[in-house]
């Protein structure tokens, strides 16, 4: 519950917590594959809390190396693996042929393919239904303008009146106008709440 608060509270990590990449299909047309971000799966894991999470190298192989990502729940015991396979060559049009990667490329390529391991790692451990939860809103607020929509503005006023300091900060971090403006109205939308 705290990671979908967190998101009221920061909609601009909405547009951070997913992904849609397209691709042809065989008919022609576009199929969007998505899911939840590598940042998603950061949060939920933070906001999930008693766990640990890491990545490590387990084969290197002559054209490809292979990464661990690796999720560990400390209250239920559970650990969760997951590998991803990291390519060291890369298609060269000009050449006509693969090529491998320059060091600092495929140090990149490495460093992806663990933060995409230990998002699988993260996402496989948590209940689907937490996962589910996350990536829905993320996917709706990112699809609104979340900078001025009263569910963002509600989710702040409800942090705001459980965390008193936290008006002080918002006001701070947003404009000197939110004291007078919203956080008065805010008063007035309790019963909105």
């Amino acid at each position: 519950q705290e990671a979908l608060t967190e998101l009221e509270l920061v909609p601009a990590l909405a547009k951070l917590s997913y992904y849609s990449i397209p691709y042809k299909n065989e008919y022609g047309g576009v199929t969007y594959v998505e899911g939840p971000s590598i940042k998603a799966a950061m949060a939920l894991a933070r906001r999930w809390g008693n766990g640990a999470n890491s990545a490590r190298i387990t084969e290197d192989q002559d054209e490809r190396v292979i990464v661990e990502g690796v999720f560990l729940d400390y209250q239920t015991g559970m650990l969760t693996r997951r590998s991803v396979s990291v390519s060291k060559v890369v298609w060269n049009r000009k050449a006509g042929r693969y090529l491998p990667l320059r060091p600092d490329r495929l140090n990149l390529a490495i460093q992806a393919g663990m933060s995409k391991a230990v998002r699988n790692a993260i996402l496989a451990s948590l209940p689907a239904s937490l996962v589910t939860a996350y990536f829905n809103k993320a996917k709706g607020m990112a699809s609104v303008d979340s900078g001025k929509s009263k569910t963002a503005r509600n989710g702040a006023y409800r942090l705001c009146l459980t965390i008193p300091i936290l008006s002080v900060l918002l006001t701070r971090k947003t404009n000197p106008e939110l004291e007078r403006t919203h956080i008065k109205e805010m008063r007035r939308e309790q019963g909105d709440l």
